[in-house]
């Protein structure tokens, strides 16, 4: 038999034991992955064509909004590969739908790339004092997170 085949019959048998609900669940997160990854493709032609318009117009990469912008772009891909992951995870039955660690480490990512856009000389002290706790915040939730999900010692 085939891998392909094997691979067909695996999936058939997984989905006659789930249940109405189970079933929908994955049909969702098929759906999901599908437009996610349309999404990054799409973004992945812009970041090539935003690279291809840097280096025909020799634009100057050192100046901060040109640099900013095409590694925000960078980071919006690979949250959104991230994103993607965690839904294939679903799909393969790896995981359940709640994965508290993923979505905190894409909130991360988010904050990444949130502090890479910022104009320091233009934010006021509050926003950053706020966007300060707020990767206090995460550093300490991903912490909690990595720490509920070690195995207890006995």
């Amino acid at each position: 038999m085939s891998e392909p085949t094997r691979m067909i019959d695996k999936y058939t048998k997984i989905w006659r034991e789930l249940g109405f609900y189970e079933r929908f669940e994955q049909v969702a997160a098929i759906f999901l992955s599908v437009l996610v990854s349309i999404i990054v493709l799409f973004a992945c032609i812009q970041i090539a064509g935003d690279v291809y318009n840097l280096l025909i117009w020799k634009v100057d990469l050192s100046a901060p909004d040109t640099f900013r912008n095409l590694f925000a772009g960078v980071l919006t891909v690979l949250i959104a590969l991230e994103f993607n992951h965690s839904i294939v995870q679903v799909i393969e039955r790896k995981q359940s739908i709640v994965q508290v660690r993923i979505v905190v480490q894409i909130a991360i990512l988010a904050l990444v790339r949130k502090f890479i856009l910022l104009d320091l000389a233009k934010t006021e002290a509050m926003i950053l004092i706020g966007l300060g706790a707020l990767v206090l915040s995460l550093a300490a939730l991903h912490w909690v997170v990595k720490v509920a999900d070690m195995p207890l010692r006995e």
